[in-house]
């Protein structure tokens, strides 16, 4: 089971996931409603205005225990963490901070092969992801009518399927970082490396819309939507890039109806 051990204000308690999905070294660090002043940016930035209790919450998976790989093995923890935001309003997940175990094993100077054979079973950021926001929206929310600003489509408040966003906030990956920097240089003629919100939003008919949903921190929302098509239905993302402030990156994908 994964175990909760929280940490500081305002703790959001609630049922977890079935063991068996939880059963890999996993823990919950972190649940609580979010209190950064900062972090409510991306509250209006995708339903247009701050929110409040409940409707923002914090969620940090760590991997500090042993786990079983696929084959059986008993393996050391790979200290992965995955530091998520939901916005319940705006069906949004927002990556704050991602260290996947893959990336973790291969920081340990282990080929990619061997460590692919190493990973525990619960590994991708889509899964986590999918999974923590699932069971927040299980939990009735004490904003009550205020969830149903964000259905859509027919689905109601609780059905994790009318997820809309997945943003990334303070983009760290070297190549995620270059392709960014490289399209706002393009959009300003060369002149400049930052680009204010609105900043620059690209369909998945134009190149620069393909270049970033192959970047490595855009493969989540490929994963997700390919995987879960069932709950998701068709989607046709389109992402916003911008910098909050000089050298922070950010990136916005909207999960629209095909």
């Amino acid at each position: 089971m994964l175990q909760r051990v929280y940490r500081g204000e305002q703790q959001i308690p609630g049922p977890i996931f079935q063991q068996r999905d939880f059963n890999n070294g996993w823990v919950l660090t972190r649940q609580a409603r979010v209190l950064k002043p900062s972090w409510q940016a991306w509250s209006i930035a995708t339903v247009g205005h701050a929110v409040e209790g409940d409707e923002m919450i914090e969620t940090r998976a760590d991997q500090p225990f042993e786990y079983r790989t696929v084959g059986g093995d008993i393996e050391e923890p790979t200290a992965a963490e995955y530091h998520l935001q939901f916005i319940r309003p705006a069906a949004a997940i927002i990556a704050l901070d991602l260290k996947s175990p893959l990336q973790q094993i291969l920081a340990d100077g282990i080929d990619h092969d061997e460590a692919v054979e190493l990973l525990p079973p619960l590994n991708r950021f889509s899964d986590m992801a999918w999974y923590l926001w699932s069971d927040i929206l299980a939990r009735p929310s004490t904003a009550g009518p205020v969830d149903a600003l964000a259905a859509n489509n027919g689905k109601a408040a609780n059905d994790p399927g009318r997820l809309r966003h997945i943003g990334h906030d303070l983009v760290r990956n070297p190549d995620t970082e270059s392709i960014m920097f490289q399209i706002i240089r393009d959009r300003s003629g060369g002149a400049s490396n930052e680009a204010a919100w609105p900043g620059h939003t690209f369909s998945m008919e134009e190149p620069e819309g393909l270049a970033l949903l192959g970047t490595p921190n855009a493969v989540g929302t490929a994963w997700m939507l390919i995987h879960r098509t069932a709950a998701l239905g068709r989607r046709e993302p389109r992402v916003r890039i911008w910098t909050a402030s000089p050298g922070y990156l950010c990136m916005l994908w909207y999960l629209d109806d095909a």
